[in-house]
This record gives C-alpha cells, structure tokens and sequence, in this order.
C-alpha cells in the first residue's frame, strides 16, 4: 500500500501535465459534441480573426520597415543569400510576436464573448463543476465587476509573458522564457471559470503555484498553437473551453 502511494506521489505531476497538455484536444471534441458551444465559439473567432489580420499585418510592416532603417542608418548593403535569410528572420519574427500580441489583444476585446463561452462549458464538464452564483443581467454591477477581474487578469498574463520574452533573450536563463510565457497563458485561459466565482488575481495566481504541472502543460500547448499566425484565431476558444476543463479537473483534487 505504501509502495502505490509512493508511485501515485512520484508519476502525479507527470499525468497533471498530461491532463493541461491534453485540454485544448478535449475542448475541441466537446465544442463539435455540443452545437450550443459552436455558436458561442463564432463570437471569439470573430473578434480574433478581426484583431489578428489588422495586428499580424502590421507587425509585418514594421519589419519591412526595420530592414529599411537598418541599411539607412547602418549604409550596410547585404545582398545574396543572406540578405535573404535575414530578410526571412525578421518576417519570422513579426509574426509570431504579431500572433502572440493578438492573443491577448484579441483576449482583452474578446472578455464578455470568452465569458460566456465558459459560462456554457461549464455544463458539460467532467467532473462537474459547482454552479457559480447566477447574475442579476448582464448590465449589473457584479457583472461589471467580474469583467473588470477579467481584464486585471488578462494585464498580468501579458506582464507574466512578457517578462518571459526578455528572459528568453538572456543566454543562462533562456529556458526560464518558454515556462514563463506558458503560465502567462494559462493564467489568461484559466481565468474565467475563476473569476465567475469572483476569485481575484491572487486566487488565480496561487492556482498557478498549486497546480504547477496541470498549468505548465496546458500552457506550453497554447504558447505552441499561438505561436502560430491566424491559426491563433481560431485556437482561441477552444483555449477558453480548455481552462475550464483543466479548473474542473483541479477543483475534483482539492
């Protein structure tokens, strides 16, 4: 008896990380089971597809514009292959940061869509999840507190990230990078389900402490699946969908 609860302690992070890693593929099963979640997944993808096309074009433009500076100012002329490949690198790199910046700016925009998207997967959870207290309407002011909760969670999962990408530009300290940036979302995706049970920023982020191996996991799938241009947009509620999945999971442990 002892012997199998050694194992359980030892392989439990492990099989964690499996269940955060494994939710975005679950929350896409769930969404093509039920046809309420489709109509509430369109709300996200269009505001997503919107913010994404404007921002992933730009950031596109501003590398172009770079390269221009760089051979102004520098009066260096690179021509051949590797004025291809840098030529290449620099449009790499607009767009992933594009594809990531869009996330959360699209996330931000996105709140009161991504809200109810949880709201109504929450239903279909397994294990269920204990109701959240019902709103008065949707003008209340408890519901304006909640959507406040949102956006002060969504400004942390940017800083978290984004102190993830300085990192990941200092040499020793690189492999910091990736595990930051995956808290970061994961602490955006596994907000809703939190804040409709007015848990606040501190709540959320010991949920991250608590659950390290679940979050971790269910980050770095995200941070793989946004990394990758317009395809962000349409990862996104199955993201929403996902953190709820995983908080249900969690929340059946305690």
């Amino acid at each position: 008896m002892q012997n199998e609860k050694s194992k359980s302690v030892v392989f439990s992070p492990f099989v964690h990380f499996a269940e955060g890693a494994l939710a975005p593929f679950q929350a896409l099963k769930l969404v093509a089971l039920h046809p309420r979640l489709w109509v509430a997944c369109l709300f996200p993808w269009a505001v997503a597809g919107a913010v994404g096309w404007l921002f992933i074009h730009q950031a596109m433009a501003l590398g172009g514009s770079f390269l221009a500076w760089l051979a102004l100012t520098t009066g260096f002329s690179i021509t051949g292959w590797l004025a291809t490949a840098l030529e290449w690198l620099v449009a790499g790199t607009s767009w992933i940061l594009g594809a990531l910046f869009t996330l959360w700016l699209s996330a931000i925009v996105a709140i009161p869509f991504s809200d109810w998207l949880a709201e109504l997967a929450e239903a279909y959870t397994d294990p269920p999840l204990p109701r959240a207290a019902a709103l008065q309407g949707w003008w209340s002011r408890a519901h304006w507190r909640r959507l406040k909760l949102d956006f002060w969670k969504s400004l942390a999962s940017l800083t978290l990230s984004g102190a993830g990408l300085l990192v990941s530009a200092i040499p020793l300290l690189g492999l910091a990078g990736p595990v930051l940036l995956a808290l970061g979302m994961a602490l955006q995706f596994l907000a809703y389900p939190q804040t409709r049970r007015d848990e606040g920023l501190m709540r959320s982020l010991g949920f991250l402490a608590a659950n390290p191996a679940r979050s971790l996991g269910f980050g770095l799938v995200l941070l793989a699946g946004f990394s990758i241009p317009f395809f962000s947009a349409f990862l996104l509620p199955f993201a929403v969908v996902g953190g709820t999945l995983v908080y249900a999971k969690a929340h059946s442990s305690e």
